[in-house]
């Protein structure tokens, strides 16, 4: 594959590395482990292998630990691991929606995307439907969560239902792959469904600009789109890994710059 992280991640900032892109052979752990022999400092995971570095790490913090999932590690004596995935999402979307505690969110997939999503939205004292194409999927996502976080409130519903429940909902996520390249012309719902109330985010982030944004836009709502999600939980993995806050503003036009030049690039993220 062809990934735009090393756009990114590759800017001045008086250090002495470079970010660049692995292809895994082997072994998973033993990968791991042959990547700290070999002097690295640390690694991106990225889907399928965020549950299979576990058995890798000697230590792993409470949130990816209670997600099951792991997209940072730290490379040191010891290998720690980590998920900056639910900390990026919550933030990006508080910036546009303001405090989650009491408001009620409508998530489109269990993935595990999604599945990042709905536990920091849970953490934060919001109400999550999950309405999912797979009813049994979204099911088993809501009793993990009901099981590691006693309290939260977490329903699911038929795809079906999704209209009439965005009505009162507060907010409406698209954690699916709908909409994104190589067909953008895609949207998770209707653009008569949606009104001003919502707000409106899309984890795709190719193209920056989904049909649902575009709609979303176009009724009123607030919106928020996937590539600063995508940045955010890179630029806390620089933090875990050097101790210093990056130039976030400049890595999300760096971001920006690199899905212009290849717009039909998907860039599976190294992170």
């Amino acid at each position: 594959f062809r990934s735009q992280s090393p756009t990114y991640h590759n800017w001045e900032m008086g250090l002495d590395a470079i970010y660049i892109c692995l292809h895994l052979r082997g072994s998973v752990p033993d990968s791991v482990r042959a990547a700290r022999d070999l002097g690295i400092g640390g690694l991106n995971v990225t889907i399928p292998f965020k549950s299979q570095v576990i058995p890798a790490l000697d230590t792993i913090d409470e949130v990816a630990n209670m997600i099951g999932a792991v997209n940072v590690i730290h490379l040191g004596e010891a290998i720690r691991g980590y998920n900056t995935d639910v900390t990026a999402s919550i933030r990006s979307l508080r910036e546009v929606s303001g405090r989650l505690d009491g408001k009620v969110v409508l998530l489109v997939g269990a993935g595990g995307s999604a599945r990042a999503v709905a536990f920091g939205l849970v953490g934060e004292g919001a109400m999550v439907r999950i309405a999912n194409r797979t009813a049994k999927r979204a099911e088993d996502l809501a009793d993990e969560i009901r099981s590691k976080k006693p309290g939260a409130e977490i329903q699911t519903l038929p795809l079906g239902e999704m209209v009439g429940c965005l009505a009162d909902s507060d907010v409406l996520i698209n954690a699916t792959p709908v909409g994104m390249h190589p067909n953008p012309g895609r949207s998770i719902v209707d653009s008569s469904a949606l009104r001003p109330h919502l707000t409106v985010m899309d984890l795709v982030y190719n193209p920056q600009n989904t049909m649902l944004l575009n709609e979303a836009r176009k009724s009123g709502c607030k919106t928020v789109g996937g590539l600063k999600m995508l940045v955010y939980q890179a630029a806390e993995s620089i933090k875990i890994w050097t101790g210093k806050d990056p130039p976030v503003d400049v890595m999300i036009g760096a971001a920006r710059k690199a899905l212009a030049k290849f717009p039909g690039d998907q860039g599976i993220s190294t992170n």
